[in-house]
């Protein structure tokens, strides 16, 4: 019968290190992983912020060049169709803060109001819970 020789069963690169250094060296590229995607994801968040807030000045812009160049019942169609379209509400005010026009109360809104309440409550949820998760 062959004898086993027990320093070829050892493994080369835990040579030297516990179990308790490599469960510990484990946990702590876990937690490096995580770190670095929190990192990753505040970055990315904060990008598409930067790009939704270009967009909206993109279309306040559209809107400011248009409007002087149409009667008022073409102001209406163009704010109502373009606030469709961009599935948002477009408020017109005049120099002294005064509200010209509403997208809103030239019809009524695409977004049906419990559904957006529920949205609105789970989103309150989340941020209570990573803010709880985070303290």
């Amino acid at each position: 019968m062959p004898t086993i020789d027990h320093d070829d069963l050892r493994l080369s690169w835990s040579r030297g290190l516990s179990l308790t250094a490599r469960i510990l060296a484990v946990n702590l590229f876990v937690l490096a992983l995580f770190a670095g995607g929190l990192f990753f994801l505040d970055s990315y968040r904060g990008q598409l912020i930067a790009n939704r807030e270009a967009d909206v000045t993109r279309q306040a812009i559209i809107i400011r060049d248009t409007l002087p160049k149409l009667d008022q019942d073409g102001q209406d169609q163009f704010l109502l169709k373009f606030g469709q379209l961009n599935k948002s509400r477009i408020r017109v005010y005049d120099a002294d803060g005064r509200k010209i026009a509403d997208s809103f109360s030239l019809s009524k809104p695409l977004i049906c109001s419990t559904t957006h309440r529920s949205k609105i409550g789970r989103k309150k949820w989340r941020k209570s819970w990573i803010r709880a998760l985070i303290s």
